[in-house]
């Protein structure tokens, strides 16, 4: 994987690891705390990865449909980023 140049990326996390989720929901509830006494509000995105073509095709979309975006329900891994709303 290349270096991630956006300040806002956290890490990655891989679905098939516990660990990883568990650290997911750490920083979903650590944001939480932070938004409810803070006039800033923060929010948690993900940005999903694996491969593309293949689950392009099988939505029935072209085979370069998810180089943008690949939809979180076909990602072995996903980006973490936390945004300020």
């Amino acid at each position: 994987m290349g270096i991630r140049k956006s300040k806002k990326y956290i890490m990655t996390v891989d679905y098939a690891c516990a660990g990883d989720i568990f650290e997911l929901e750490k920083i979903r509830k650590a944001i939480s705390i932070v938004n409810k006494g803070n006039s800033k509000k923060f929010y948690v995105k993900l940005q999903g990865r694996g491969p593309r073509k293949v689950n392009a095709l099988a939505d029935g979309r072209h085979s370069r449909g998810y180089d943008a975006s690949l939809p979180l329900r076909h990602a072995d891994r996903a980006d973490v980023y936390v945004y300020e709303r």
